[in-house]
């Protein structure tokens, strides 16, 4: 599978996604804390979404965007760059909007955000966005296709973020999108996206 044929089952998984979050979250609403709410139907989104891509996982386009290339040391190496720009970022954000950012994910419970964060998340939303939606689009052009994957990224986070978050997670998505493009493997955006989440956890924790 590929082409737009490719596009359209990520734009499926994404609907996927969202109505399957949000039916859990309308579900489980007042039966579980918010943290853990927003964790357990994040997750369960997440896991629609890849059970919608399993027929492009088999074989094709997407299958091969999974093939390890230097997986740990480019993952590394654009987890830094984002830390850059989330820096950069995050200091327009405090200083000059006088926005605090408070995760959907707390008060979550551990040994529920951890799997969910550090593992689902970025394996299905790589496997979306970088993926499908990118490789997908590729045959209107590279950096259209980066662009418009790199806005669906940022709209799915649209209510988890403050808006003057927002041209920061777009660029976190250029570079990730980006990263896909020059080396033909996910794989990297996925580890430098759990190490995104990662480094978000521990901040939230420490603070």
């Amino acid at each position: 599978m590929r082409g737009l044929a490719l596009a359209a089952l990520g734009a499926l998984s994404l609907v996927a996604l969202a109505l399957a979050s949000s039916t859990v979250y309308h579900l489980a609403s007042g039966k579980l804390s918010s943290g853990n709410l927003a964790v357990v139907s994040g997750g369960v989104g997440d896991v629609a979404a890849v059970l919608c891509l399993l027929p492009a996982l088999r074989r094709g386009e997407l299958r091969k965007l999974l093939k390890p290339k230097s997986t740990l040391k480019r993952g590394a190496l654009l987890f830094i760059a984002c830390t850059g720009l989330q820096l950069a970022g995050g200091l327009i954000t405090t200083r000059i909007c006088k926005v605090e950012y408070n995760p959907p994910v707390a008060g979550a419970s551990l040994p529920l955000a951890i799997p969910v964060l550090l593992a689902l998340a970025p394996v299905a939303e790589e496997l979306v966005f970088r993926g499908a939606i990118l490789a997908g689009l590729r045959q209107y052009g590279d950096y259209k296709a980066l662009a418009a994957s790199s806005l669906a990224f940022t709209l799915l986070h649209f209510k988890a973020v403050p808006t003057p978050m927002l041209p920061t997670m777009l660029l976190i998505a250029l570079a990730l999108g980006y990263s896909v493009l020059k080396w033909d493997t996910i794989a990297p955006s996925i580890v430098a996206h759990s190490l995104i989440n990662l480094q978000a956890l521990a901040a939230y924790l420490a603070s």
